[in-house]
Parts: structure tokens; sequence; C-alpha cells
């Protein structure tokens, strides 16, 4: 049963009409003298794969399918139109591309070939692709890159592959180089295999073995790529970041309020010139929010403003879209590899279908460093394993795990997530509940020699003043911070903050106050101060 983005290696394989092809200018005692193999770029054989024989002129003089080991063959010598010269063309559908893929179709021709030719023909099929089925045994943990044709993931972990090979295979063995086994056919299952990678950490080829009418197959399935995954250090300069902000149906319960768009603001401010930033939205599809791209201030309130309008509420969740397409996004062509990057991955609920791991694309990208993912999950309507799947998406790309019960929480954790990326330490952290009128300070003692300070406070839907004072007892206001060439202050519709350039020793204090709240409520107000040394 197909149920995912990838098929299955077809199970159905078209008949050999020989006989047929056969009547075309050839007697009954002919003599197959063109021959040869398809198979795919890793040396498998293709079975079923179409192969024409045309003439000169190319018109098609005959036709075979291949066969179990990927073998055909034309008898030639007495063609009524001479010995040659001919061609060959070959051609057969990847069932591992997307079945949405109007190129699945592979197609090869070869030069001009004579009678007695052995002519081998490629097809850029692919070996392994990601199987679905239904069942109850447990999710694959390791990610098939279908593209790459490679499996990724922490050691010991595994993968359901499906292989494109004959469907009369029998004793299928998938192993390493050496002969050491890693995995063969599920039981009970039509044609799924499982793999596991070794649990000793291993970056090379693995192969398949199989023995189909009485012959013994053996090559090449793809690459494996296996460690462990640790926690990149925090980045000292600008680095990349990208969005990745659930824009599913139930936020129109959970986030009505597009405070979403109130965080990807605060990651814009945020930014330092040199920082490149950029959002992808996802529910069953991928939607591009704002383009990836490099920050300065003249850009920061048009992009606030493209944000808010592009954050929407309609469709499934697929945390794989995502994933793909902000991979996709930090991994193009243009993109500066060897910068840092970093994702922030927000979503109201858990995955629909099967998941296929590809975050795992965030921790084996190519770099030999991570690209740490900080997951914030909105909200508590989500089941154990929704929350054990979100924490391991953290855990496995090197990123942290934090919960915003509420939307009026989000810029208060998107704070925290860059606040993590940039090693920013934290000083302070106060959150309280206030009416109208009401006055919170946040007081704290910053030590000598710190690069930067940046004290933030966030809030749900009222509106706030925020004033600095420093050591000195001088209180800086968002109309003195313009004329301050140390401070700056930035300002969003849910959050204000302060940054401050080698801010001096001492007591410093964020005094908020509430001006306005809704009668008869309380807004929560959350406050963090932060610092990085130099």
């Amino acid at each position: 049963m197909v149920t995912g983005r990838h098929r299955h290696a077809s199970t159905l394989r078209r008949a050999l009409p020989l006989a047929a092809a056969l009547t075309l200018g050839f007697s009954a005692t002919a003599v197959a003298d063109i021959s040869g193999t398809v198979t795919t770029p890793d040396g498998g054989p293709i079975s079923s794969a179409k192969v024409e024989l045309k003439d000169a002129t190319g018109a098609v003089i005959s036709t075979d399918f291949t066969d179990s080991l990927g073998k055909y063959e034309f008898p030639t010598t007495t063609v009524d139109n001479g010995p040659g010269p001919y061609t060959l063309a070959a051609e057969e559908s990847d069932d591992c591309r997307d079945f949405r893929d109007t190129d699945r179709l592979r197609t090869a021709q070869t030069g001009p070939v004579n009678d007695g030719a052995i002519q081998d023909i490629q097809l850029d099929v692919r070996s392994i692709c990601t199987t679905f089925f239904s069942s109850t045994l447990p999710r694959s943990t390791a990610f098939v890159d279908t593209e790459n044709q490679k499996v990724v993931g922490a050691p010991g972990t595994f993968a359901y592959l499906s292989l494109n090979i004959s469907s009369r295979a029998e004793g299928v063995a998938i192993t390493l180089p050496d002969g050491t086994p890693i995995g063969g056919l599920v039981p009970n299952q039509t044609r799924v295999y499982r793999m596991f990678l070794p649990k000793g950490g291993y970056s090379g080829p693995f192969q398949v073995s199989y023995t189909v009418e009485g012959s013994v197959v053996s090559h090449t399935l793809g690459t494996i790529e296996s460690k462990r995954v640790k926690r990149s250090p925090a980045f000292p300069g600008s680095f990349d970041l990208i969005n990745i902000v659930d824009i599913s149906g139930s936020m129109s319960g959970n986030d009505r309020e597009k405070r979403r768009a109130d965080a990807m603001d605060l990651v814009l401010r945020l930014s330092s010139t040199g920082d490149y930033v950029g959002a992808v939205g996802f529910d069953s599809k991928r939607r591009s929010i704002f383009k990836f791209q490099r920050i300065t201030p003249s850009k920061v309130g048009r992009l606030a403003r493209v944000a808010r309008s592009r954050t929407i509420n309609r469709g499934g969740t697929d945390y794989d879209v995502a994933f793909d397409y902000a991979y996709e996004t930090l991994a193009a062509k243009g993109v500066n590899q060897k910068r840092p990057k970093a994702a922030i991955f927000l979503t109201d609920g858990g995955h629909n279908g099967t998941y296929e791991n590809s975050h795992l694309k965030f921790s084996y990208n190519g770099t030999g460093r991570t690209w740490p993912v900080c997951v914030v999950q909105l909200g508590r309507s989500f089941q154990s394993g929704d929350v054990a799947r979100l924490k391991r998406i953290a855990r496995e790309t090197g990123g942290i795990y934090v919960k915003a019960p509420n939307n009026a929480k989000l810029t208060d954790v998107y704070f925290q997530c860059r606040g993590t990326n940039a090693g920013d330490k934290t000083f302070g952290k106060k959150t309280w509940r206030v009416k109208k009128g009401q006055q919170r300070t946040l007081t704290r003692k910053l030590p000598k020699g710190l690069k930067q300070a940046t004290f933030f406070a966030g809030w749900g839907a009222g509106t706030f003043s925020v004033n600095l004072i420093d050591p000195a007892g001088r209180t800086i206001t968002p109309a003195k911070a313009k004329r301050m060439k140390a401070v700056s202050y930035r300002r969003g519709r849910t959050f204000a903050f302060y940054n401050v350039t080698r801010p001096k020793k001492g007591t410093w204090r964020l005094k908020i106050t509430a001006r306005k709240v809704k009668p008869g409520t309380t807004d929560t107000l959350s406050t963090t101060l932060t610092g990085a040394r130099k």
C-alpha cells in the first residue's frame, strides 16, 4: 500500500512481447546477437525496462523488455534492411521519485551499434527510496535521502526502504562492503526492507545481495552517514537563521492574533547588519513568507509587514514539507555554506501521517557541523508521542526544545531561541501578571567586560512603556536612546528591547509600565536580561 510522498518500486511487471517484436523483419532462424544489460548508476539490474532497436532513420525495428537480471536481446542478422548501424533507446519509470514529478520517466539512448554488439545501458533510476505501509511496527528514526541515495542518522537508528530490485529476488540481504549484515526483508511485509545504521558509527557505501532465477546478484545501493551529533557551539558573529512557521488551520484557534508574525518581527529587529534571515511557512504544503536575505535596518519594517500578511491559518501539518523547504533554502546555490546556520521551528500540533525524519538534513548537511533547530511547541494539545518527536528533533540537530503555553509567550521564547544561537548568557528573567497602571522592574547586576547586553520585555495585547536605568541612576527613554551611540531601542507590536554596547558594570533596571490593558483583565509581562562577552 503506497501512502506517502514516494512510491514503492512497482511489483507489476510488463509481459515480454518478444514474439510480436520479432515479426518485423526476422526469419524463424534468426540469432540473438545485439544484447546487453540495463542498470542503475550503482550497477543494479533494472527489470522490465523497455528497450527499442532503431534503424539509421530512427524508426523502431523491434522492442524488448529486460528480464529479472536486467538483460535484453535482439536477433538482427537477418533483418530485411541490412546489418545496421542501429541505435538503442531504453526507458523506465523511476518509482522512487515523487509521484507528482513529471520527470519520473528516465531515458537513455546509445550511439551506433552493429550486429554482434554487446551494449550495456545505464538509466538514472534510483536504487533506494522511502517506503510506507500500514503497520504497527515502530516508525523509522533515520532519514532516507532519495535525492542523494543516502541514509543518514545517529548510530543504531533504522530506516525502512523500498529497493529497486526484481520482484523475484530471494534471500535479500543488506550489508556493508565487508559483508556485515545490517538489514533485510521485514517479516510479514511485501517488499519492505529495514536497515540499521551501525552502532559504532559509519560513513561509506552499503550494498544488497540476492538470488534471482539461479543467479547471485550483488551491487551498491547508496551510502550511509552516521555519527553522534553534538550541540553546535554558539555563533560569535553574524549567522544565517531560517524561521519555520506553522500556518495550519489549527492556528486559527491557537494564534488568531498572528503573534507568530510578532515573533518573526522580533527576530528581524534583533538581527545585526550582516545576518541573513528568511521565513518559510508550512501546512500540508510549503509556503514562502519572506525570502532568505541579508538584513539591514531599512528592510526590517517592510519584511515585518510581509510576514504578517502571509501568516495564515489553513491546511494540515506536514513537518517533512517544512524541513525540506527550509533545508533547500539554506543549502541553495549562492548561500555561503561556511557561515553558521540555525532554525526556529514553531508548531501547534503533531505531524499528520508518517514522518520521514527530514530534520536530519540539518544534522548531516555536508558542512561538518550541525544546523541547530530551536523547537517551539505552542499550546498544550500534544500527544506524548508528538512531544517526544519534537524533543528528538531538537536533540538530533543539536538544538533546544522550548514550550510556549500560549501565543502571548511567543516573543519571549523566540528571544530565548535566538539568544541561545548567539551564545548570550541570561543574567535575569522575570514574568508577571499586570493590570492597567501597574509598574514592574527587572533589577540585575552586570559584570565587567561584556560586549553587549539586551534588556527585553514582551507582553500580550496591552500597551506598555519601557525605560532603562543605568548604574549611575540615569533614565534612558526611547527618545534618549536615539541620540546615544552605545544604546539602541527597538519596538514591535508586543515587545520592546534596549541593546547596550559595552555596558558598564553595576546594577541596571528595566522599568515597564502598563499603559493600556483590557478592563477587568491582566496581561502577561515577560522580561529577560542577556549579555555576551567579547
